[in-house]
């Protein structure tokens, strides 16, 4: 840095001497990546940044054609210069430059980039394609994703059924589990949209991968802990009216549960949440596993927090008012939770 700001030309990056050997060997042989020496320099008086990549194609392209391409891509002065032969009409290696928003980060110009050429034609009349040292690879890793996706899934349906069976032991009634279940559903869900939103628009690199679905898995049993908090008060609360012939129905003792654990609830969610921010903000920006599990983490916190109160909650007294049954000494059937509920009043 102290270099380039005094003009000095910088010292050549690192390479390690048996790579350097490799390269003079095989120097006719190796295929380029598909880009390199991705970069954003900041403009002045907070100007569109100046955004700069190489990229490397299979066949040769039109570089006025490329640039036309481009342009009707919406980049903003965009620029597409041959590598190599500055004269050059056509060239495989092209600079492609352009002006960016000054939040746009290394990693996504090429994104940007090969978004943009679209289905544009090389001069061989076939869609563009980028160079791919490893093609073999790429082959693999798409059979390695659709595993992973298949066993993520079935991982998260395999949690939501032993807590399911876990509830079901516990509470005797296989209502709570599914009660809980759906709420855990709308959490993963909440998340994985946001996820994918702010991925998007580029707010946070926040990709799905292994590093998200344990983020996922976390968030299922931070979730359903402060859930079954709220079961067990509301099976205490039950047991203590039924001992003393109380006459409060399910609603007003799902109220009373929810408002006696409720500062418990959001001093644990608040505590989790700083430490998860302190983490996501150390990371943002970075590109880091941690930098997309804590983003994600965030969320589930957030959804998990009332989706106990407003989703498990309200689902069991919908399922006990709709199919009766016996939960822990409220009403038995339907027609009596709803006179309970009724002569209570009903408020919720």
């Amino acid at each position: 840095e102290e270099a380039e700001t005094k003009g000095m030309p910088l010292p050549p990056a690192y390479e390690p001497p048996y790579l350097a050997h490799l390269k003079r060997i095989f120097a006719a042989d190796l295929a380029k990546p598909a880009s390199d020496d991705a970069r954003v320099d900041p403009a002045p008086n907070n100007e569109p940044s100046f955004a700069s990549i190489k990229l490397h194609f299979q066949a040769p392209v039109e570089t006025a054609a490329a640039q036309k391409q481009l342009t009707d891509a919406k980049l903003p002065s965009v620029t597409v210069k041959p590598l190599g032969d500055a004269n050059a009409t056509q060239s495989k290696d092209v600079l492609v430059e352009w002006r960016t928003a000054p939040t746009t980060r290394d990693d996504q110009l090429f994104e940007i980039a090969r978004s943009a050429f679209g289905s544009f034609k090389g001069i061989d009349g076939n869609p563009v394609r980028l160079s791919n040292p490893f093609p073999e690879a790429e082959e693999i890793q798409g059979r390695m994703v659709g595993e992973l996706r298949n066993n993520a899934i079935g991982a998260l349906i395999l949690a939501w059924a032993l807590i399911i069976l876990y509830l079901r032991v516990r509470f005797h009634e296989y209502k709570w589990g599914i009660a809980a279940v759906v709420s855990l559903l709308h959490d993963v869900l909440v998340a994985l949209a946001m996820v994918v939103i702010f991925n998007h628009l580029g707010i946070v690199n926040a990709e799905l991968d292994l590093n998200m679905i344990a983020c996922f898995l976390t968030i299922i049993g931070y979730s359903v802990n402060d859930t079954i908090i709220i079961f067990d008060r509301i099976r205490e609360n039950a047991i203590e009216e039924r001992k003393y012939g109380g006459k409060l129905g399910l609603r007003e003792l799902i109220n009373l549960s929810i408002n006696q654990t409720l500062s418990r609830t959001f001093l644990t969610s608040g505590v989790t949440m700083f430490t998860v921010l302190a983490q996501f903000l150390v990371n943002w920006g970075h590109g880091t596993p941690l930098e997309s599990f804590s983003f994600g983490m965030m969320i589930g916190i957030i959804t998990g927090t009332y989706s106990s109160m407003f989703i498990a909650a309200p689902i069991v007294l919908w399922m006990q008012n709709r199919y009766g049954g016996n939960l822990a000494g409220t009403a038995s059937t339907p027609e009596e939770a709803g006179v309970k509920v009724e002569v209570a009043g009903g408020a919720s």
